[in-house]
């Protein structure tokens, strides 16, 4: 042999080795363990649970999806796109179609933007594949630096960045970038379609690099999430994913009974490119037994599996994804290998210019290497040894030129780097210049800034003491005015109350007295007495209301109420009072009697009762006339407007008299000979109660003729009868037949008194206690219908008394009566304290026969 033929034959060693390298590498025996036999078991589960065709399959997954919301739409179809540029780059009929979908849901979403995504998977369909990644990569890399950019969109682009160093060859680099895409899907809450993309890159990435049982994990978790999310895609490819693990890893037993698993479901077809990969998955185990065969010595097994990789090889070519240059150029490569093990050198001539004509073949330096490497091979096993030395060599200038082309693309690189450095550096310079001189100007500047500064500084010095020694005096102030507020509201409190304790006694007693035989000047006498009493208490409220509208905190409650019946109430009310004075009351009304609205009916009633209480006073004869009726709103269907009118034939006013009428303490005659009394708080607390219900008064009057107020309050008027008016139930109570029991607890003898005598005076005999701890110790032991509870007494309190009587009613699991407190505390804060700590009803002091008769429903 001469030295040409040993060198071919040295070179041609060292190129067979490094092609045996590549493809067995990872397909060294590994200890076994169950892994093989579960990869095989499910498999079967993943062929039972999918017996339909996968394309039937699809149709009916993508008819259903069309129906559900953009944003469901959108996660499938990126993920379609994904997975064409990704995995099947060279295939654009499926990545046109998600492209397509993507772009359409996008402009039904006015506020979304999916352009980067879109424009980071043309970048990787374009360079996967190619031996030109670096201006891929600088792409991608720039995309991924996009503000805002979706989270599942970034690991997205990061793991098609990944594909692309996988493609090339570039593992570490591949490995990396995925590795960091794991660990950020680990901290961000992502979709799972995209957790299943992230499954899908570690089974091919970590392929052989990886624990072949941490792959199966990954595999199967990848096809229960894909079937969650129902992404029929990723649930087939697992397959073939799996038969190639057991190839890879050397369980080539069940590798070969994996791929009689895929071949017996060939018909019909029920996965997208079966028959290709599972005839080409056939021709790699088959290979890499045979050669192992071969090397045990079992040279019979070794080519019958050979002969059947070369048979899966053939069957495979009617299948073959024409349109992926890269598969074809896999099946040749595989096709041709098998060939040369059984010198079968008219396969090789037959299908080697099929590869070369490959524009991979080509454009790939790893795939040119390869192609030149299989051509000397070839006439070696021709024993035309110069071709095959010229072509050992054309491959030593191949990747020579490779090496020189990559060294010719790091230094253009470098010197791109170095002169953007200089120029970096030279702008640097510039700009250092100019700042120099624009700091030796800004010294100037400065000097003049710090006087200015200096100066400012003690003014604005100044300006802060003045101004806090003033924050100071306001919060003086404010903190004073809250006392005196406090103090005022305190003092109203306990006026109230030490008023109206004694005018209890006062109303109380003379009410009884009315229903005694007394003598025509007696009853005058009486009324006189009663009057006044009313009278007074009448100023208590007003200047309680006053004070609470001062102070921002009147209550409106909302509740059902007839406006009839109001009317027709504050009519009978003040019908005696005018008959009296000599005046007639008349009552125009057109109001509906089924109308019920919902509105404050206590303010509105107060309010007419102010008006027409003015009226009387000022009317020394003649009528009164009290107006009323509906109109509907014009802004809302469900309210309208409750209008009144209350007009006289009284002394009247003039302009000027008007003018501050509604102002408080406000009085038509301010002489100290003045013959009209009152303080001149009803008016005011009129309209500022009429502000707070959104309302309006106004007032026309002549003197000598009369005056005429009318207001209106704007209602609700509910859509149903559940907001119709609670009717009272009224009870009839007899002392012979049905005697109600009621306990009176009150501290101040003048009040046990009164409140002794109007109940018996309606034929109730009460039980009357002087402190709560006595009427608790009674309460073990009696029952009753009604208590009524004074709020301050000196053992314990009227709120304490009736919790521990509730608790007597929880322990021995009574009924509870009415529980009412009875107190000279009347103003609103107040009665809603006491309601809240649990009393049904409040009665305030003063009392009246007819306040007991409405509190106790007695007929």
């Amino acid at each position: 042999m001469s030295i040409k033929t040993s060198i071919l034959s040295v070179s041609f060693v060292l190129f067979s080795a490094l092609i045996s390298a590549l493809m067995l590498s990872h397909a060294d025996e590994e200890t076994q363990t169950d892994w093989p036999d579960k990869t095989l078991a499910f498999m079967r589960t993943v062929i039972d649970e999918n017996d339909a065709s996968y394309f039937s399959q699809k149709a009916k997954f993508e008819t259903e999806l069309v129906k559900k919301d953009i944003n469901t739409q959108m996660r499938y179809w990126k993920s379609q796109a994904f997975n064409s540029a990704a995995y099947a780059p060279t295939v654009t009929e499926e990545y046109d179609r998600a492209k397509a979908m993507i772009q359409k849901l996008n402009n039904l979403q006015p506020n979304s933007d999916h352009s980067v995504f879109i424009k980071a998977m043309d970048v990787v369909k374009e360079t996967i594949g190619n031996s030109e990644i670096d201006e891929g990569i600088l792409q991608i890399n720039a995309l991924l630096k996009t503000e805002d950019l979706d989270i599942s969109d970034k690991l997205r682009i990061e793991i098609a960045k990944a594909n692309i160093y996988d493609y090339n060859l570039s593992a570490d680099n591949s490995a990396s970038t995925l590795t960091e895409v794991i660990a950020q899907s680990e901290i961000a809450d992502i979709d799972p379609v995209v957790k299943i993309d992230i499954l899908k890159a570690k089974t091919l990435i970590f392929h052989f690099s990886h624990d072949p049982e941490s792959i199966l994990k990954d595999a199967i978790q990848q096809y229960e999430l894909a079937g969650k999310s129902d992404l029929l895609v990723e649930r087939f490819s697992v397959l073939n994913m799996v038969t190639s693990l057991l190839l890879s890893h050397g369980a080539y037993e069940q590798a070969l009974e994996a791929v009689d698993i895929l071949l017996q479901n060939l018909d019909p077809p029920q996965y997208i490119f079966q028959e290709y990969y599972s005839y080409q998955l056939c021709s790699y185990i088959n290979l890499f037994s045979g050669r192992n065969e071969r090397k045990a010595g079992n040279d019979e097994l070794a080519k019958k599996r050979l002969e059947a990789a070369l048979n899966c090889s053939l069957k495979a070519e009617p299948f073959l994804p024409v349109q992926s240059e890269v598969a074809v150029f896999d099946w040749t490569n595989i096709l041709i290998a098998t060939a040369f093990d059984l010198d079968r050198l008219d396969i090789v001539r037959d299908y080697l210019p099929k590869m070369k004509n490959l524009r991979i073949s080509s454009d790939n330096f790893n795939n040119k290497t390869e192609v030149i490497t299989i051509e000397a091979k070839l006439f070696r096993a021709e024993g035309k040894y110069d071709d095959a030395f010229d072509k050992m060599r054309e491959a030593l200038n191949t990747l020579y030129a490779e090496k020189q082309d990559q060294i010719a693309r790091n230094v253009e690189r470098q010197t791109r780097l170095i002169e953007s450095e200089k120029e970096r550096i030279t702008l640097e310079a510039d700009l250092l210049e100019r700042a120099n001189k624009s700091q030796k100007e800004s010294i100037h500047r400065l000097y003049w800034l710090l006087g200015l500064i200096c100066f400012f500084l003690i003014v604005t010095a100044i300006f802060a003491f003045f101004l806090l020694a003033t924050r100071r005096a306001a919060i003086a102030s404010r903190d004073k005015a809250r006392k005196l507020s406090e103090v005022k509201s305190r003092f109203l409190a306990n006026m109230s109350h030490e008023v109206r304790t004694p005018m209890s006694g006062v109303l109380g007693l003379t009410s009884a007295l009315e229903q005694t035989p007394l003598t025509k000047e007696q009853n005058e006498l009486v009324v006189l007495i009663a009057q006044s009493g009313a009278y007074m208490v009448n100023i208590l409220d007003d200047i309680l209301d006053f004070a609470q509208i001062d102070r921002d905190n009147i209550t409106i409650r909302i509740d059902a109420f007839s406006p009839n019946e109001l009317l027709s109430s504050t009519y009978a009310f003040f019908q005696k009072n005018t008959h009296e004075a000599g005046l007639e009351l008349i009552l125009d009304s057109k109001f509906q009697n089924e109308l019920v609205t919902l509105g404050d009916e206590k303010r509105i009633r107060q309010i007419l009762f102010n008006l027409i209480s003015n009226a009387i006073k000022f009317t020394p004869n003649g009528q009164i006339t009290l107006r009323a009726w509906c109109t509907q709103s014009d802004q809302v269907d469900t309210q309208c407007e409750l209008h009144f009118e209350v007009s006289d034939t009284g002394i009247g006013m003039d302009e000027k008299q008007m003018e501050n009428i509604f102002d408080p303490f406000a009085q038509v005659d301010m002489t100290k000979r003045r013959r009209y009394g009152g303080l001149g708080l009803g008016l005011s607390i009129c309209k500022q109660l009429l502000d707070a219900m959104g309302g309006a008064i106004s007032v026309t009057s002549i003197p000598g003729s009369g005056t005429n107020f009318s207001f209106y309050v704007p209602v609700d008027v509910p859509t149903s009868q559940k907001s119709q008016p609670a009717e009272i139930i009224s009870q009839e109570i007899s002392s012979e037949e049905n005697p109600l029991r009621v306990m009176v607890v009150e501290d101040h003898p003048m009040n046990r008194r009164v409140i002794s005598i109007l109940l018996s005076s309606l034929g109730i005999q009460p039980v009357i206690f002087e402190g709560g701890r006595q009427a608790i110790n009674a309460y073990e032991t009696e029952t009753f219908d009604t208590i009524l509870i004074d709020i301050q007494m000196p053992d314990i309190d009227g709120i304490q008394t009736m919790h521990a009587m509730r608790k007597i009613d929880e322990g021995q699991g009574r009924t509870s009566p009415r529980y009412i407190a009875f107190t000279a505390n009347a103003m609103v804060h107040q009665i809603e304290e006491y309601r809240a700590t649990g009393f049904d009803d409040i009665l305030t002091k003063p009392i009246e026969a007819k306040d007991l008769v409405k509190i106790l429903n007695i007929e």
